[in-house]
């Protein structure tokens, strides 16, 4: 089991297999190879969920590129943009603006996404106990953010909000943050809060395992659809890692029942090849509206 702390040597899991594959084209001098995959997961949602999302898609990434992997859970999102830039991570799954800034701190090199992942969005849920139906019903109320580099659990939304006249910090009687969506929900639902936003996929399968309960909390407002989770690496990895890395990602397929298996645990139906284009408009509003540290 991982450790909910962010301490490399400790928290990691394993698999040690044959050596390394092959592909793209760099300078030796600019380039690196690495023994393993140590690999980062932004903590949008706890550890036990993030471990069981995962752990399969590293045991599968180790045997299909012969690297063995370990899988590091951050306790924050800063934390995963920290431990990229000083290269304890090689290869991260950031959300959308933990990449834009790990690119333009670090370089981060995007690899690939989800099929979904150009159209993610975020859902407001709101407590039963409240009559609101629109976002300007809750004038007033308190209100709750994930992660302030979280894309769709606060920059995003906060984007949106402001499109739409309402400034957070005026609008709402109270604003706090939390670490993960899950936490930002199950606030919802105790009334810890009034309401919060949420990634809108969370929800769905909060919703879907019963840990949150139709008769206790209602959608309210959904986003405009944004890019958000991308695999991103190293700009000094080897070009033969990276394209193993990718091609084990590419190859996942629903018509094989163990890659259905993890495919359906990631949310996905396929991978793509990911660019800097796919993120272009969001890192253009997060410069903008002076978003890169979190607001």
């Amino acid at each position: 089991m991982l450790q909910n702390k962010y301490i490399p040597k400790i928290t990691f899991f394993v698999i040690t297999l044959m050596a390394s594959s092959s592909c793209h084209q760099k300078s030796d001098t600019e380039t690196s190879s690495f023994t393993e995959w140590r690999l980062g997961i932004v903590p949008d949602q706890n550890i036990q969920k993030l471990e069981k999302t995962y752990l399969p898609l590293v045991e599968y990434i180790s045997h299909a590129t012969g690297i063995k992997g370990r899988l590091i859970i951050p306790p924050t999102y800063s934390a995963i943009v920290d431990s990229f830039k000083i290269g304890e991570i090689n290869i991260a799954l950031f959300g959308g603006a933990t990449f834009i800034k790990a690119h333009l701190e670090s370089d981060a090199q995007p690899i690939a996404l989800r099929n979904v992942d150009l159209r993610s969005s975020s859902i407001v849920l709101v407590n039963v106990k409240h009559y609101a139906s629109t976002l300007k019903d809750l004038k007033g109320v308190s209100f709750g953010f994930g992660s302030r580099l979280s894309t769709s659990g606060h920059l995003m939304p906060r984007y949106f909000f402001n499109q739409l006249g309402i400034k957070p910090e005026t609008f709402f009687s109270d604003v706090n943050y939390s670490k993960s969506h899950n936490e930002t929900a199950l606030k919802v639902q105790n009334g810890d809060i009034t309401a919060g936003v949420i990634n809108s996929e969370v929800i769905q399968k909060m919703f879907h395992s019963g840990e949150l309960n139709v008769n206790k909390v209602k959608v309210i407002w959904q986003s405009p659809p944004f890019a958000d989770y991308v695999w991103a690496s190293q700009s000094t990895m080897s070009s033969k890692q990276i394209q193993a890395f990718r091609d084990a990602l590419l190859n996942l397929s629903m018509k094989n029942p163990e890659h259905k298996k993890i495919l359906t645990e990631l949310g996905a139906d396929y991978y793509v090849p990911a660019s800097m284009d796919d993120f272009n408009e969001l890192k253009e509003i997060i410069l903008t509206q002076n978003l890169i540290n979190g607001y």
